[in-house]
């Protein structure tokens, strides 16, 4: 059975663009990977699966998880300029 990032990403309820923020990669990179363009590592597997068990599958939960790093990032910039 082959892992579904689509099928992660829309679970957590965010865009392809967060997704790879999450991930930690640039969003073409991500979109590659979910349209089958270029495969992803097992790395990749492993840090979605990851999330899914720290965080919860429910959207709800998720989002406001994901808002609160974003504050965080943000006011963590303003602050000292860069991360």
């Amino acid at each position: 059975m082959t892992f579904d990032l689509k099928q992660w990403r829309t679970s957590i309820g965010v865009t392809q663009e967060k997704a790879a923020e999450l991930l930690g990669v640039h969003r073409v990179t991500y979109t590659n990977w979910e349209n089958g363009v270029h495969p992803f590592s097992k790395r990749v597997e492993l840090a979605c699966e990851l999330f899914y068990q720290r965080f919860p599958a429910s959207m709800s939960y998720s989002r406001h998880l994901i808002e609160a790093i974003d504050k965080y990032r943000e006011h963590y910039l303003k602050e000292f300029g860069k991360l």
